[in-house]
């Protein structure tokens, strides 16, 4: 199962030199901040979560999951412009090379953030989607 949280933030453009900056790995545990991009999440009780190597801005999380998963949570802005996260969700499942699958996509909320959720089932793999834009950015 894999599965994607996202989140708009700030594009932020960096020119990275291998000679003055480098990616770091972090492991983390409790809960990661990315104040950059405006969002946060818990990580459930017993999981890490990695930052995997990123050029210019941090911009995610990928937690593995013991089912051989990943949880990837990143921030993005809406260069899209989609006027709603059901918009956003719509066009993300329509990429997928998935001829047969079984399309969902209905509104949810985290915490005080609206969004939607939306999954993608196609033969024994299932993707799951969680798109919020940030209030007020």
């Amino acid at each position: 199962m894999s599965s994607r949280i996202l989140a708009t933030g700030v594009l932020l453009l960096l020119t990275a030199c291998p000679n003055i900056a480098s990616a770091q790995v972090r492991s983390i545990e409790g809960t990661y901040r990315n104040p950059a991009l405006g969002y946060s999440i818990q990580i459930p009780p017993g999981l890490k979560g990695v930052t995997d190597y990123q050029d210019g801005p941090e911009r995610s999380l990928r937690i593995s999951l013991a089912s051989g998963g990943d949880m990837v949570v990143f921030g993005e802005p809406n260069s899209l412009e989609y006027k709603t996260p059901e918009d956003g969700l719509k066009d993300e499942l329509e990429l997928k090379d998935c001829d047969s699958g079984q399309r969902k996509i209905k509104p949810a909320i985290v915490g005080n953030v609206k969004g939607a959720s939306g999954r993608l089932v196609c033969g024994d793999r299932v993707l799951n989607l969680f798109l919020a834009f940030r209030p007020g950015g």
